[in-house]
């Protein structure tokens, strides 16, 4: 995710995210809170939480990202 980007809107839908950050600081946003998930972290939630991304950092962000079952 390129610097200063974000995800405009909240998403919900069926399923479960893992997202390993291999680069940078991805904010996650679910639902009121923001979880900053730097480099060598990850995060865990389900998917029918409001959620959405910002990279609010100077740096790209780089991800392996798991949605489970899988979503485009």
């Amino acid at each position: 995710m390129a610097t200063g980007a974000e995800q405009p809107r909240f998403l919900r839908h069926e399923g479960e995210e893992f997202i390993f950050v291999l680069d940078g600081t991805l904010d996650v946003i679910v639902q009121d809170t923001i979880y900053p998930v730097a480099a060598g972290g990850m995060i865990f939630f389900r998917s029918t939480l409001d959620h959405r991304y910002a990279n609010s950092g100077d740096e790209m962000v780089r991800a392996l990202w798991v949605n489970t079952p899988p979503t485009m």
